[in-house]
């Protein structure tokens, strides 16, 4: 029997991540997506991603939620002994766009909980209409992480939340008003502290991280 598309492509790229990472591995590297604007715009919404997660209030999110044995999502992480970019880093985001998951347009992304493994619709990161780009992209990708963790999501998953349910409090918590304003008090810390020290005569400049 053939086996599906999807299935090579799953095998071929888990093989190739499993090989051995360096220190030099980035996130981008984990994106097995053809080269077009969608992959550079699922690239850009994980590198935003892992930035809305340096925000303490971001990575609140974990404790929001549990798995479907009651755990929470963010002892599911400290078990895994990583951090939640490092759990970023090692998931894997294949291409799915040929799938029937992906028929759906609203639909960007989609996982199994506790899967590393995110399939990507990457059709809906490249409309003109409503790209996945910036902020929307970003608060998807923190959204696939709590399903890396374990978050099951209704009606797949009895008493689960609702997609829309997930995604409201990772905006949330999450949201650009939080990490605007986590970005200008670190960076604004970083003024303050070059500025008091004496062998240091010009300031670092005040900017977002991003």
């Amino acid at each position: 029997m053939r086996m599906p598309l999807l299935m090579v492509t799953l095998l071929m790229v888990t093989a190739q991540a499993g090989m051995g990472a360096t220190e030099d591995d980035r996130p981008v590297t984990r994106v097995f997506l053809p080269p077009s604007l969608a992959q550079l715009y699922v690239r850009q919404a994980i590198e935003g991603a892992m930035d809305r997660l340096q925000d303490p209030e971001c990575r609140q999110v974990m404790t929001d939620f549990t798995d479907d044995a009651g755990h929470l999502l963010l002892a599911n992480l400290q078990t895994l002994d990583q951090s939640a970019p490092e759990r970023l880093s090692d998931m894997l985001f294949v291409d799915a766009s040929d799938e029937p998951a992906c028929l759906d347009p609203v639909t960007g992304a989609y996982t199994t909980p506790g899967s590393r493994v995110v399939f990507v619709c990457a059709a809906r990161f490249a409309t003109s209409s409503a790209p996945l780009s910036g902020a929307a992209g970003e608060i998807l990708v923190i959204h696939e992480l709590l399903h890396s963790l374990g978050l099951g999501e209704s009606p797949s998953t009895l008493g689960a939340p609702t997609s829309a349910q997930i995604t409201r409090q990772v905006w949330a918590r999450c949201g650009d008003a939080h990490t605007l304003a986590y970005r200008n008090r670190q960076n604004w810390t970083s003024v303050l502290e070059a500025s008091t020290k004496p062998s240091i005569r010009v300031a670092a400049r005040p900017g977002f991280l991003r």
